[in-house]
């Protein structure tokens, strides 16, 4: 939007209002639908098997659209897709849907945003300095640095693209750099829900119900978390090398 005299750039409130609520619905939503869909997990098995051939298709497009529009937790859907599918086939169906998703989720911000948050961001010297160190680089350099965005196993997908969106990152190094980025990660979670369903149980209740599996989960879900934690540390060092910028929560040494 522009000053119809002077043609310069006005801001829009209302839009970064829009963003601002779209960002805290991708924030809150699928924390709750993610529990929801972890106890019907019996539920969604079922169905995709009646869908033969289609099931996996058709998981990682509900997987693309779900994450993409942040009504469901990626973790929870890439744990059902091991639980389901294994380990190989859900991990592949599982970085579909969230190539898809990042397909999604960038339109649906890009339609929400608009120019303004842009506007917002250079209108913000120390946000502007972020935007640039991250993608103002060589095609290759751009593509690392989303890459290092999205290995953190706590970057939050939906926000993350919507965060991408606004600074226009190349769609190409958008894309692989989510593929690729999103690979560790989902494969640890993917594994975790397919070891669950060696276990013989047909459904998460029925295997914490049983005092052995239930432990035997319970050690997985322990190993994966601090795995995890490994992963948003090694994440957060190479971002940090790579740009020259600490993150926000850091301090630094007086």
């Amino acid at each position: 939007m522009t000053n119809a005299k002077t043609n310069a750039p006005v801001f829009d409130w209302r839009s970064t209002i829009r963003t601002i609520v779209l960002g805290g619905l991708w924030l809150v939503l699928p924390m709750l639908l993610g529990f929801l869909l972890l106890a019907k997990l019996d539920v969604a098995e079922a169905w995709l098997g009646t869908l033969g051939y289609w099931a996996i298709i058709t998981y990682a497009a509900i997987f693309a659209l779900t994450s993409g529009l942040g009504l469901l937790p990626t973790y929870a859907q890439a744990l059902a897709g091991g639980w389901i599918f294994g380990a190989l086939a859900g991990t592949t169906a599982a970085l579909v849907g969230f190539v898809g998703g990042a397909i999604v989720g960038r339109l649906v911000a890009a339609c929400v945003a608009g120019d303004e948050v842009e506007q917002l961001i250079n209108r913000t010297p120390k946000a502007a300095i972020v935007r640039d160190a991250l993608l103002d680089r060589s095609p290759w350099s751009t593509t690392g640095i989303i890459t290092l965005l999205r290995f953190p196993p706590n970057s939050p997908f939906a926000l993350t693209n919507l965060a991408l969106t606004s600074c226009r990152a190349p769609w190409l190094a958008y894309l692989v750099g989510t593929g690729v980025g999103m690979l560790p990660r989902t494969a640890l979670v993917v594994g975790l829900g397919a070891a669950g369903a060696s276990t013989g149980a047909t459904s998460l209740g029925e295997l914490l119900e049983s005092s052995d599996k239930r432990w035997m989960m319970l050690g997985g879900i322990a190993a994966t978390i601090v795995v995890l934690v490994i992963l948003a540390a090694i994440g957060r060092r190479a971002l940090e090398r790579a740009t020259g910028i600490k993150p926000t929560n850091q301090q630094s040494s007086p």
